[in-house]
Order: C-alpha cells, then sequence, then structure tokens
C-alpha cells in the first residue's frame, strides 16, 4: 500500500482470495461526487456519519473480478481467478466480457454492438 509521500507499507494477509491481479474491469470515478470512485465514496459517507472529514489514502478498488461479474467461479478460488472462463458454467443466460479493462458497467462499442445482435437473435 501507497501512501503518498511516503515508504510503500507492505501488508500481508491469510485467508483471504488472491484478488490483486486478477481480471476484471475497473470501478469507475463518479464526476457529481468529485470524482471519487468506490472507496471515495466510502470516505465521504464515513466522514458524514462520523462528522469529520475522511482520509483517502486510496480512490478505488480499480476492478471486478471477471468471474464474479458472469458468475462463472468463486472468487476464493484462486485457480479459478486466472482461468479461462467456461461460459458453461456461468450462472448466467448470455454474457459478453470485454477485450480490455474498462470501467464497471462501461457501454463501448464492442458490447454495445453485442447487445445489438442478440437483440436481433431474440
Amino acid at each position: 500500500m501507497d501512501k503518498p509521500g511516503q515508504e510503500p507499507t507492505e501488508i500481508r494477509t491469510t485467508g483471504f482470495p488472491e484478488l490483486g491481479g486478477a481480471p476484471g474491469g475497473l470501478f469507475p470515478k463518479a464526476p457529481a461526487f468529485n470524482d471519487a470512485a468506490n472507496f471515495g465514496i466510502a470516505a465521504m459517507l464515513a466522514g458524514l456519519v462520523n462528522k469529520t472529514e475522511a482520509e483517502l489514502t486510496h480512490n478505488a478498488s480499480t476492478f471486478v473480478p471477471t468471474i464474479s461479474a458472469v458468475s462463472s467461479a468463486r472468487i476464493d478460488n484462486p485457480d479459478a481467478l486466472y482461468s479461462k472462463i467456461d461460459p458453461q458454467h456461468s450462472d448466467l443466460h448470455a454474457y459478453h466480457c470485454a477485450t480490455t479493462n474498462e470501467g464497471h458497467t462501461t457501454m463501448t462499442r464492442e458490447l454495445g454492438e453485442w447487445i445489438v445482435n442478440k437483440l436481433k437473435e431474440a
């Protein structure tokens, strides 16, 4: 973990999924909230509840693991986090993953074309 102007702090844990480098989409910033992302919004809410400004070191956790987004495996399975996704194991009827990391729920041309094609098939 890095704090601006300080040496990185190493944090070691046990019993947590190895999510750090897992494939997935990025969380977006919210322009309506001073570009706060998921942690930034949590810090703002904590500040309101505690009636004091919360220190925000990291604005976002940066991703949603793909296996979670398409409901294809449990995130506590390290092998599944880094394996190819098998559409046969998803709880979803149909899905399409972006070929590049994008903001969470970002509508791209690639995803839009997939949706339009699915609607044409229906």
